[in-house]
């Protein structure tokens, strides 16, 4: 028994059918006789995933020349070396799928979900079944109009599609796809809404209202105003030009 994965082999069959509604496949004598008839495949033979367990061979074929068949049969086993599917036959779905498991472990747990309700609630349904190297720009145009036209926002739908760029982004880097037809993107990132601050009089009125109705949240609204308290990891931090705690204790 073998336990190395062949060179792999490319060949033309086609899909007639006998008398007995067999299918001809390699043995169809037009295949002699017309070199446009049927198309190209290319089989490789893979070891064993487990131990005393049998070789498998996969086939991909529908390729339209033997250099198309030659090429894909390349690229699939370029992939496996480093761990990457080429299946030319690889949907969407399938990728997507793969890239969020390799991801749990790289990303925050918060992340990671998110990616996740994107990936199956958003980008499968829509993009799923479409073969990863036949997925274009215009996919992602199509998809973006749709999303609008049911009335999601504009910010959701950029990060569905800021989602689907990183996988394919990932892709790329792993020589896996050419390009990222996600790039330029076909909706641009929304502007962050302008922040507004709140006056002396109208912080005041709100700590009254929280000491009135939650003492325990009233006293930590006030902490938080006072100190000017604020998380860093996000944005950095702005001149303090609120006026100090005692003067809302004071007005309060």
């Amino acid at each position: 028994m073998r336990d190395h994965e062949t060179v792999g082999r490319v060949y033309r069959r086609c899909g007639c059918r006998d008398e007995q509604r067999r299918q001809l496949g390699t043995h169809c004598p037009q295949l002699i006789s017309d070199p446009a008839h049927g198309t190209w495949t290319f089989a490789v033979d893979l070891p064993a995933t487990e131990p005393g367990g049998h070789n498998r061979t996969v086939r991909r074929g529908g390729f339209p020349t033997e250099d198309d068949a030659r090429t894909a049969l390349h690229r699939y086993r370029a992939g496996r070396r480093i761990g990457v599917s080429a299946d030319p036959n690889q949907t969407v779905a399938d990728y997507l799928i793969q890239w969020l498991a390799a991801k749990r472990l790289r990303l925050k747990p918060t992340t990671w979900v998110r990616y996740r309700d994107y990936v199956h609630h958003d980008l499968i349904p829509a993009l799923g079944p479409i073969r990863l190297d036949e997925l274009a720009y215009e996919h992602i145009h199509h998809f973006v109009l749709a999303q609008l036209a049911t009335g999601r926002g504009r910010p959701t739908v950029w990060h569905i599609i800021a989602t689907l760029s990183s996988a394919i982004g990932d892709a790329v880097r792993q020589h896996r796809l050419p390009t990222n037809v996600v790039r330029p993107t076909v909706i641009p990132r929304p502007a962050s809404g302008e922040r507004t601050i709140w006056t002396p009089a109208q912080a005041i009125r709100f700590l009254r209202h929280c000491h009135a109705n939650d003492p325990d949240f009233g006293d930590l609204i006030e902490f938080l105003i006072g100190t000017g308290l604020r998380n860093t990891t996000t944005s950095p931090p702005a001149p303090r030009s609120q006026p100090h705690s005692d003067q809302y204790t004071q007005a309060a």
